[in-house]
């Protein structure tokens, strides 16, 4: 009898272990974000318009689509990525990571950058609009 309660136990925890990764869904992140900033070591025209750039998170689907109104691709080029994330951090691929703050109505993204190179730090400020 022993033996049995002891193989249900480890059966039920088993089970009920999952994958963190699989779970991840933060609802915060969900629907649409007009970018108004960037900080990073580059130039940008005075002029230029950050807001034409539009990034929207489906979280059920984990797709983050990009839109932009106009030629410049200052976040990533126009179309549908898939994501994974866990806690603050969102992988677009296995090159590509940004970790993520949410404070009110505005969504910062900052790209996980390789510490050997010295001038690849950059800083994506969103709002919703």
């Amino acid at each position: 009898m022993r033996k049995y309660l002891i193989l249900a136990c480890t059966i039920i925890l088993l089970g009920s272990c999952s994958n963190d990764q699989d779970a991840f869904i933060d609802n915060s992140l969900e629907g649409t974000w007009e970018l108004v900033n960037i900080s990073c070591f580059c130039f940008f025209e005075p002029d230029i318009d950050f807001t034409a750039t539009k990034i929207t998170f489906a979280v059920d689907d984990k797709t983050l689509t990009v839109t932009q109104a106009d030629d410049n691709s200052l976040f990533k080029e126009a179309g549908q990525y898939t994501y994974e994330g866990e806690k603050n951090e969102i992988r677009l691929s296995a090159n590509e990571s940004y970790t993520y703050l949410i404070e009110e109505l505005t969504l910062r993204l900052v790209f996980v950058d390789n510490p050997n190179i010295a001038d690849d730090e950059v800083s994506y400020e969103f709002r919703r609009p």
